[in-house]
């Protein structure tokens, strides 16, 4: 009886060692496709940041016009990539010269003008069903990933969820690899 025990609770600290191993290493911590999310920057590029935002969210609006030019310029450096997920589904229904372009999608968030003009009805077969398959991804992974809140962003598989400032920005992006 005692050997058995001894054995239930060896098994045991080794599940809890493992967890928090895992925990602190962050494999496996979020489940994501980078498949699926409008890619800015060099796919080989060391540092990934996952934004999950949504054009008509004021906080959303609010962090871009923060970090967006710190990010423009990691990305230009090959610093950094960014898998953008965004959470409307009206957005996946513009033209791809907005669909495909960080610069214009930025300006959206300050000017759904040039997003209501983006509209079209002219996207070919292939593209409407690879962009319904990647909202569909992204609203799954929404919920997987246990993401309330938008803006949420995954930066080295550690979540970020709100505003930052340009400052916070720099700080979390000092621990780049």
């Amino acid at each position: 009886m005692r050997k058995k025990t001894v054995f239930i609770l060896i098994i045991l600290l080794i599940a809890v060692l493992l967890i928090i191993y895992q925990r602190r290493t962050g494999k496996n911590k979020y489940t994501i496709n980078n498949e699926s999310g409008i890619l800015i920057g060099a796919e080989g590029a060391e540092n990934s940041l996952v934004l999950y935002t949504s054009i008509y969210c004021d906080s959303c609006r609010e962090l871009n016009n923060n970090i967006h030019e710190l990010l423009f310029n990691e990305i230009k450096e090959g610093n950094l990539k960014i898998i953008l997920k965004l959470t409307d589904s009206d957005f996946y229904k513009v033209k791809n010269e907005i669909f495909y372009d960080y610069q214009i999608i930025s300006e959206c968030y300050n000017d759904l003008t040039i997003l209501k003009r983006g509209f079209t009805n002219n996207l070919d077969v292939d593209e409407i069903k690879k962009r319904s398959e990647m909202f569909d991804i992204i609203q799954s992974e929404i919920e997987n990933n246990d993401i309330n809140v938008l803006p949420t962003f995954i930066f080295n598989n550690e979540k970020y969820v709100g505003i930052y400032t340009e400052q916070e920005m720099i700080n979390i992006l000092l621990y780049m690899d």
